[in-house]
């Protein structure tokens, strides 16, 4: 079965990754390859997988055309499934799982450009930018000079808050420029890959272009919430726009059980993709 064997076999690099760790940050290490198999878990348990046989040995093909021009990749652990998600994206897990969600394929116009957002993952996971990322990541946040930094504010009796907020953007830059040149590069990479695959290269532009696209949310139309909303017989409330309902507003803790201990930054991760 498609999920028990994915399931296994990222449980296993999972147990392996843990057992190679030294002394140095393994308790976060651990932590952070314990969330990465249970997202891998949470796309089966929540039924998002499309395990139709015709799908999946559709994208095995084209992994199989990819993987056998590129000699990098076959000793590479890759498990490709598609997922039923409706926003178009595709992501690395970072371990090995690569995952095309069914709402980026419906906007691609070709094989072409399916075989570069599959290298762009593949370029992902063969560059090593998920685990590369941990590391500085963890490097960063327990370092000396971080720590100092913390210590300080945590003594302050005026600013703490504005201080500790300066602290925590300027690591979200250093997060979001890291990501951004992983993204460039992984693009590089994955022109290399597609050109030994016999596909036309030019679907990387298109793909590109899309990609784009999508970004700026031009496919999608501004959702009119009172129209969407208002059924015979069932009018919409413009009050539940309010800011203190928990409807369509800002929830608090005890509003919503997404926002219960861990649910939160489970979806959170789920939505953003680990591109």
């Amino acid at each position: 079965m498609l999920k028990n064997k994915i399931l296994n076999t990222a449980e296993e690099f999972k147990k392996k990754s843990i057992a190679s760790l030294g002394k140095e940050h393994q308790k976060e290490f651990r932590e952070i390859y314990e969330d990465r198999f249970k997202l891998v878990k949470e796309i089966f348990e929540e039924n998002r997988i499309l395990a139709s046989p015709e799908a999946n040995e559709y994208l095995q093909s084209i992994l199989k055309i990819i993987v056998s021009s590129n000699k990098e990749l076959k000793d590479i652990p890759i498990r490709l499934i598609f997922s039923k998600d409706c926003w178009p994206n595709a992501y690395s897990i970072g371990e090995g799982t690569l995952v095309v969600n069914a709402g980026l394929f419906i906007y691609l116009k070709n094989e072409a450009e399916l075989v570069f957002v599959i290298c762009h993952e593949l370029s992902h996971l063969y560059l090593d930018h998920g685990n590369n990322a941990i590391r500085k990541n963890i490097d960063l946040i327990t370092s000396q000079e971080f720590q100092n930094k913390l210590k300080r504010i945590s003594k302050q009796e005026y600013g703490a808050g504005a201080e500790l907020d300066k602290l925590f953007k300027n690591f979200a830059f250093g997060i979001r420029r890291h990501s951004r040149e992983n993204e460039a590069e992984a693009d590089r990479q994955a022109l290399n890959f597609m050109k030994n695959t016999g596909f036309d290269c030019k679907g990387s532009i298109t793909c590109l272009r899309l990609l784009d696209t999508i970004d700026e949310a031009r496919l999608f139309d501004t959702i009119s919430l009172p129209s969407t909303f208002t059924f015979p017989g069932f009018q919409f409330n413009m009050k539940w726009l309010n800011k203190e309902s928990s409807i369509f507003g800002a929830m608090t803790e005890d509003d919503s059980p997404l926002t219960k201990k861990g649910n939160l930054l489970s979806l959170t991760k789920i939505l953003a993709g680990w591109s």
